[in-house]
């Protein structure tokens, strides 16, 4: 018997290499699988995260943002504060911008008057 075959044998008692490899290879998948596991449930709970931070931001104030300026027939005029950002009109949504490039949507707009408060005049 060699050096070589007893330290063989030392290592692996039973004599049988093929399990030894098996089972390291058996542990290495299973660490593996560990692995993907443990980094599928971060990006869940990463955006269960995110979602819980949508629900605790219901009902509290969005930033306001600054109503569009516009020139129409060479007077002044402002889309509100409070007026959304995309308005639907018609069944098509619109932007205040592509609102104020339309003719028809601003007569249509403004035929409601500052009673609705959408578009304000600039004195």
């Amino acid at each position: 018997m060699s050096t070589k075959d007893i330290k063989s044998s030392a290592d692996n008692p039973t004599g049988d290499t093929n399990k030894t490899e098996l089972s390291e290879k058996s542990l290495l998948e299973r660490s593996q699988a560990l692995e993907e596991r443990e980094k599928a449930l971060d990006e869940r709970a990463a955006a269960l995260d995110e979602k819980e931070e949508a629900l605790n931001n219901i009902g509290k104030p969005a930033e306001k943002i600054p109503g569009l300026e516009f020139t129409f027939e060479k007077k002044k005029y402002k889309f509100s504060d409070d007026a959304p950002q995309k308005i639907r009109l018609n069944g098509e949504v619109y932007t205040q911008k592509e609102i104020s490039k339309n003719e028809e949507l601003l007569i249509l707009l403004m035929g409601f008057g500052e009673k609705y408060g959408l578009i304000l005049k600039i004195k």
